[in-house]
């Protein structure tokens, strides 16, 4: 009987042994990020020879070019951003054309309706004045 307890306590304190073992190496594991996919922005122990460069999200790498789609931000290249500017006023962008309601720097008339002000030619409406008389 001694003998069968001292078998089942030596083959308890094994398995304890292995499964210790197994729950050390597992975090081990999960923490190696050169194996890992999905690991957006962690860096790991072999990082010279895993390189991320595709998709690095937000972080700066000195190769990584981000020159298009520069949104509001100045490139030290000179980058120029004359189509697209957004709201900004360049000195070369012209904007006389569908100024929509500004007077541009060029004579723009508009004798052609006027809805109900009159021109410096004197607009006359004399067709359908609705009930008014003359």
């Amino acid at each position: 009987m001694m003998n069968q307890c001292a078998v089942f306590v030596c083959v308890i304190a094994a398995i304890t042994a292995v499964y210790g073992q197994m729950s050390k190496d597992e975090p081990m594991k999960r923490n190696d990020y050169s194996r890992d996919i999905m690991s957006f922005g962690k860096r790991s122990a072999s990082e010279n020879t895993y390189e991320r460069n595709i998709m690095s999200f937000g972080k700066r790498q000195p190769n990584y070019n981000r020159d298009i789609m520069s949104f509001g931000k100045r490139a030290s290249n000179g980058f120029e951003r004359d189509i697209m500017s957004f709201g900004k006023r360049i000195p070369s962008y012209d904007r006389e054309i569908m100024s929509f309601g500004k007077r541009s720097l060029s004579n723009f008339e508009r004798p052609i309706m006027a809805f109900g002000k009159r021109s410096a030619d004197d607009y006359e409406r004399n067709i359908m004045s609705f009930g008014r008389r003359k």
